[in-house]
């Protein structure tokens, strides 16, 4: 229980900081998916932070790579296993398809379980994006309505390898406490925390801010990559 109760505390905690460092309102107002998000959407953090120089970044534009990069570099991952699951960061499964949200099938067309879909590595889930809203053939696609868990899973890997130069590019997004603005200094010449407290809690919030809404939310998170590619 108190695990628990600290764990909210954080939570609320990372939101308060993000009010405090962006201009989410003003953010918000206008992105054409605004209504989606409420006043503390992470995303609104994340689109300030590239166009407005908001102190979580250090006033630095953020630098983002693509999951193709990353189902590509398994060997650039990091912290990150090549076997973790996404229920090992997120704490949920991978978001399905159909009307439940909850259905994905194997390449044969069989069913996966509810174990099975906790089983899913992000590695997989990258090597098999595709699926759109579930409305054509979903055999062998993990990616979820829109590529949802593919953008979670490669906010996971750009968050967790944060201050690294791979191929030439520098991956600045330092969400988590402990980042480091490597080689890219502040504004005011001062660290900079970023917005929580660990990779998991950075893969949680992203997944419950996106439960029932999975496609906006990957649509944000694409134009995020796309306006913010290193």
């Amino acid at each position: 229980m108190d695990n628990k109760i600290n764990n909210d505390e954080a939570k609320r905690n990372a939101r308060r900081k993000f009010l405090k460092r962006t201009s989410a309102g003003a953010i918000l107002a206008s992105l054409p998916a605004a209504s989606v998000w409420g006043q503390d959407s992470l995303i609104a953090g994340s689109i300030a932070a590239s166009g407005t120089g908001s102190d979580y970044a250090g006033g630095s534009s953020i630098a983002l790579l693509s999951p193709g990069y990353w189902k590509n570099h398994t060997q650039e991952w990091g912290v990150v296993s090549i076997t973790a699951s996404y229920y090992s960061y997120t704490n949920s499964k991978p978001f399905g398809y159909g009307i439940s949200g909850s259905l994905m099938k194997d390449s044969d067309g069989n069913v996966l379980s509810d174990t099975d879909m906790q089983n899913l590595t992000l590695l997989k889930i990258l090597q098999n994006p595709g699926g759109g809203n579930g409305e054509g053939n979903i055999k062998g696609k993990f990616a979820g309505p829109g590529n949802i868990n593919c953008y979670i899973a490669e906010m996971i890997l750009n968050a967790a390898n944060h201050g690294k130069t791979l191929d030439g590019q520098l991956i600045n997004f330092p969400v988590l406490y402990d980042s480091a603005n490597v080689g890219l200094g502040s504004n005011s010449g001062t660290p900079h925390r970023g917005l929580f407290p660990s990779l998991n809690a950075f893969a949680n919030y992203l997944h419950t801010s996106a439960i029932g809404k999975e496609t906006a939310m990957a649509l944000e998170l694409e134009a995020l990559l796309n306006g913010n590619h290193a």
